[in-house]
This record gives C-alpha cells, sequence and structure tokens, in this order.
C-alpha cells in the first residue's frame, strides 16, 4: 500500500514595496505672482521658503506650520498648499494631505503633480478607482508622465487588473528604458498571468539596472521554479541570500528548490535557517516535515508538523501528514485521528480518506477502508491506488467481483494514461483471481 502526501507548499510573491515616486513641484521654486500688497507677498514668500528648507530637511512637522504662515497671509498660494500636501503625506496625515492636494486643484486644475501626489494619497486611503483617475489626468495633461504611468499601473496591479497594468509599465519603459522599478513591476504582473519566461527577462533588466535588488533576484528565482529551472531559481535566491543574510523568504524558496532537485539535505537547512530567521513560519515548519518523511525520519517530521498545526490549527493538509508520519510509526489509530480532523477541515480532501482508508484496512476495519477508499474516488476519480486498495478490502471481505470489478476499472485508467507496464500488471492481478 502507498500513501498519498500532501504535496510541498508552493512559493509565491510575498506582498511586494510599491515604489510610488512622489513628485515635487517643478515649479517648486519659482517666483508667486506678486501681490497687490508687496509687504504681504514678501512676508508669505518667506514663511513659504522657510517650509521648503524644513522640507528638504526632512522636518516635516516644522514645515507644515510655515506653509500655514504662508497661506494664511495669501490664501491663493498654490505652491504653499502643494507643499503642506507633501509633508502631510509623508507624516502619513493622508485626509489632511488630500484636503491641501484638493485646494491645490482649484487653484490650478492643471497642476500635473498635484493629481499625482493626490493618486498616491488615494491609494494610501484605499480609494483606488479615484486613485486610477487622478494618475489618469495627469497623463492626459502630460503624455509623457512616466511616473504617472508607473504608479496607475501599481494600483492596477493592485486590484489585479494585471493586463492593464502591464500596459503602463510597458509604456513607462517606453518613457524611460532606465526605470529599474517599470522593469521590476511589469515583470510582477507578467508573473501573475502566467507568462513566466519574459517575466524572467524583465526581472533581467531589473537587476542590470539595480545588481544590488534582493526582492527582484528572489522573485527571479520564483519565476525560473515555475518554468522548472531549478537550478537557476537556486542561483537566484542565493544572490538574494548574499544581499539579505536574513532574507526569509529566499531561504524558503531556495530549499523548495533544492527539494525537487531532490538535494534534500540541502533543503533541510534552508527551512531550518527560515525556521531560525521567524519562529512562526507555518508553511517552513510544514516542508520541513515534508522532506524529513520522505528522508525516512518519521518522527522528526511529525514533530515539524505538529509545530506547524500550533501555529495553525485549522491546517488540513499538516494533520494529513503528520497522520502519515504516525502511520509510518506504525500508530494506526492516532493516524486515523489525524486524517479525521483533516477531512472535518477539508471535506474535500481526496488523500485524507485514502489514507484513512490505508488505516483502518491495517486495523482490519475493511468495510470503513471501503467506505474511506469509496469517498476518495468520489472526489479524485483518477486516485488509482484508491481502486487497488479498496479491491483488496473487498477480496478480504470474500467480494470477489466487486474486488476484480476495481482492479479492472484500475486497468481501464491505467490504459488511458498510457501506463503499459501499470496496466500489465493489474491485468495479471485480474487473471491470478479470477
Amino acid at each position: 500500500m502507498k500513501l498519498n502526501f500532501s504535496c510541498l507548499i508552493s512559493p509565491s510573491i510575498v506582498a511586494i514595496p510599491l515604489l510610488f515616486i512622489f513628485e515635487l513641484s517643478a515649479i517648486a521654486n519659482k517666483q508667486t505672482p506678486v501681490l497687490s500688497l508687496a509687504l504681504f507677498a514678501r512676508q508669505s514668500q518667506l514663511y513659504y521658503q522657510l517650509g521648503i528648507n524644513r522640507y528638504e530637511e526632512k522636518k516635516y512637522p516644522e514645515a507644515i506650520p510655515a506653509f500655514t504662515r504662508a497661506i494664511k497671509i495669501d490664501p491663493n498660494y498654490v505652491n504653499a498648499y502643494y507643499y503642506r500636501g507633501l509633508a502631510n503625506y509623508q507624516l502619513q496625515k493622508y485626509l489632511l494631505a488630500l484636503a491641501d492636494f484638493d485646494r491645490t486643484l482649484q487653484l490650478n486644475s492643471k497642476y500635473v503633480f498635484a493629481y499625482n501626489n493626490r493618486g498616491l494619497v488615494r491609494y494610501k486611503l484605499q480609494e483606488y478607482s479615484q486613485a486610477i483617475e487622478d494618475f489618469s489626468r495627469a497623463i492626459q495633461l502630460n503624455n509623457n508622465y512616466e511616473q504617472a504611468y508607473n504608479n496607475r499601473g501599481l494600483v492596477r496591479y493592485k486590484l489585479q487588473e494585471y493586463s492593464q497594468a502591464i500596459e503602463d509599465f510597458a509604456r513607462a519603459i517606453q518613457l524611460n528604458q532606465n526605470s529599474g522599478q517599470a522593469y521590476y513591476h511589469l515583470g510582477l504582473s507578467r508573473y501573475r498571468i502566467g507568462d513566466y519566461d519574459r517575466a524572467i527577462t524583465d526581472f533581467a533588466r531589473a537587476i542590470q539596472l539595480n545588481t544590488n535588488s534582493a526582492i527582484v533576484y528572489k522573485n527571479r528565482g520564483l519565476a525560473n521554479y515555475q518554468t522548472g529551472r531549478y537550478q537557476a531559481a537556486i542561483q537566484d535566491y542565493t544572490q538574494a541570500i548574499e544581499l539579505d543574510s536574513n532574507y526569509l523568504d529566499a531561504y524558503y524558496n531556495r530549499g523548495n528548490a533544492r527539494y525537487k532537485l531532490k538535494d534534500n539535505l540541502a533543503a533541510i537547512k534552508d527551512y531550518q535557517r527560515a525556521i531560525t530567521i521567524d519562529p512562526n513560519f507555518t508553511f517552513a515548519y510544514y516542508n520541513l516535515g515534508i522532506v524529513l518523511q520522505e528522508s525516512g525520519n518519521y518522527q522528526a517530521a511529525l514533530d515539524n508538523f505538529t509545530k506547524a498545526i500550533k501555529l495553525d490549527p485549522n491546517y488540513p493538509n499538516a494533520y494529513n501528514n503528520r497522520g502519515n508520519s504516525h502511520y509510518q510509526l506504525r500508530k494506526y489509530e492516532k493516524a486515523i485521528q489525524d486524517y479525521t480532523k483533516a477531512i472535518e477541515l477539508d471535506s474535500d480532501l481526496a488523500y485524507a480518506y485514502y489514507n484513512r482508508g490505508i488505516s483502518n484496512y491495517k486495523l482490519g476495519k475493511y468495510s470503513a477502508a471501503i467506505q474511506d477508499y469509496t469517498r476518495a474516488i468520489a472526489i479524485d476519480s483518477n486516485l488509482a491506488y484508491a481502486y487497488y486498495n479498496r479491491g483488496l478490502a473487498f477480496y478480504k471481505i470474500g467480494s470477489k467481483e466487486k474486488a476484480i470489478n476495481d482492479w479492472e476499472l484500475l486497468a481501464d485508467l491505467y490504459n488511458s494514461q498510457g501506463k503499459t507496464a501499470k496496466y500489465n500488471e493489474i491485468t495479471a492481478l485480474i487473471k491470478k483471481h479470477q
């Protein structure tokens, strides 16, 4: 009898830092229109310049009162509103920043940078549709505004509108072929739609433009992994680790790639390193358990599945695989308890029914085993060993015809799959028992 294991957890891209471009005003240091009262104009400009100086020194709390004084003297001082909005944004006072950019655009409806930055504020406020409208308005005013295309693409990426995001990032690259961010984001978007080869090309270009970005190497590693280029993936993850020795995702995903190449010892080390960095990394415990189990270290595997379960008590695959470890240690009752829990959490987990059937068979509970195999087949009609083992259970209770019928179904399945050797093996079994 052969147990079925829930598969290794596949790698996935972690939440990416959204590299928005925050625009300073191109006209920031130009003189504002002279007011009718020259003295007031000069005072407002002095406060404004003081605010600019504090802003450039990143003393945002001190910059805001200076801009406010300039606005009090001149209520139509566009750049003072604009820069106060920037300062409020830097202090994460998004509603205040929004009000400032709103006022900026009331005074100057063609202020391109204000649309871009209001779009960023709206993104922070999760007003994604309005953010796209602002970036689109900025683009309408300046069709060559690279940053607005990049930012609109990032919002569309957030909304999982990957095809439209790709168009925006491609346009940003047309405007600036040295934009590593745009290539990186284009690669992420292509990864999301399964266009892994072109994603690899985009990540490679991003790396050429910025060789010190660990996250780009890691994500190119993910794309290489998805295309079966496991050695290339390992090289990328290793480079990411060289740039960041505590890069959790790089260790974890390198472990996955090494597992695929059957380098279990190296995979174990990577998962252990990931756990050292983050002792609450559920998937690392789970995958470590998988590799240890396949290496025959069932007790250690069981311990790691238990740790994964403690971190996530609703993890059906962890229960299923801990059940497999109990089975290998001949603790069939405990195995059944774990499979049953896995089924409670996921009633469509065919492997759990199948594996519970094997444990029931080992305990001589043939009718219960038949019920489990039958449920597994109902969920996954291509689960070959379920037919074989249900046939064995039928044979044990004296239902020879039902046993042969299951093996004939299995023979048909192997034949349809082109598995000649297995087909010949099962037909020989049928002839033996007819």
